[in-house]
C-alpha cells in the first residue's frame, strides 16, 4: 500500500509540478489584484469645492472664504482637482463655478495674464 501511495504522489508531482506551481502563482496574483482594486475603489480624497456660485472672471483673493474641503471617492474625483488653498491664491476663474462644484486646474489662470489662445 505504501508503495502505491508514493507512486501516486511521484506521478502527480513529477508530471504536473510546474502546472501546480503556476496555478498557485496565478491564484495568488489574482487575489492580490482583486485586493488592490477594492482598495482603489474605496480610497477617498479631500478636494476643494465652491461655497457659492462664481462667474467666469472672478478673481480669487481669499480662497478660504470662497472654497471649502469636501471628501469624495477617488474614482469620482475630476481630473486636475485642487487640494490646497495655496493653489487658488491670486488665480482667476476661466469658467463659471456652481456651488459644491470641485475646482479643477483647467478652470484657473494666474490673475493678470491673458488666457491661452485656443485654435480649432
Amino acid at each position: 500500500m505504501e508503495f502505491g501511495r508514493n507512486l501516486f504522489w511521484q506521478f502527480i508531482l513529477g508530471k504536473n509540478l510546474y502546472a501546480i506551481v503556476g496555478f498557485i502563482i496565478l491564484v495568488a496574483a489574482g487575489g492580490y489584484l482583486i485586493v488592490q482594486l477594492i482598495a482603489q475603489r474605496s480610497t477617498k480624497v479631500i478636494l476643494l469645492v465652491a461655497k457659492g456660485d462664481y462667474p467666469k472672471g472672478t478673481s480669487i483673493k481669499e480662497p478660504k472664504e470662497m472654497f471649502e474641503f469636501f471628501e469624495i471617492f477617488l474614482r469620482d474625483a475630476p481630473i486636475g482637482f485642487i487640494t490646497d488653498f495655496g493653489e487658488l491664491q491670486d488665480q482667476t476663474l476661466t469658467k463659471d463655478l456652481r456651488k459644491a462644484e470641485p475646482v479643477q486646474m483647467m478652470f484657473l489662470q494666474i490673475s493678470g495674464t491673458k488666457p491661452k489662445q485656443e485654435y480649432g
